[in-house]
């Protein structure tokens, strides 16, 4: 989860880029979601930070409230069953693939 706006985000970009390539589509999935941004805004963030991973959006931030999202970016990871696993901020490259390794079984 992310916002535009924020600087942490924009730095994690960069962290996610170099991660998503070394991810198994076939095992895991990434997906970013633009938490109270509008579509434009979102499509924005990704021409300008050459974001190479799916992006969503969430204008109203419903996403955030079950989830009691406080602060971004926040990762979730969840396992097969959609079950959440790992919610964390600000990961290294190499942390969040070890995370999503263990999760995978790897």
């Amino acid at each position: 989860v992310f916002r535009s706006s924020c600087p942490d985000c924009q730095r994690e970009t960069r962290v996610l880029n170099a991660l998503y390539p070394q991810l198994d589509p076939a095992r895991v999935q990434l997906l970013a979601v633009g938490v109270r941004d509008s579509k434009a805004v979102v499509e924005r963030f990704r021409d300008r930070f050459g974001v190479k991973y799916p992006l969503a959006i969430d204008p109203e931030g419903k996403l955030s409230r079950p989830y009691n999202i406080q602060e971004v970016p926040t990762y979730f990871m969840l396992d097969a069953g959609r079950i959440v696993r790992y919610v964390g901020h600000e990961e290294t490259a190499s942390q969040l693939l070890e995370k999503l390794n263990a999760l995978a079984g790897r």
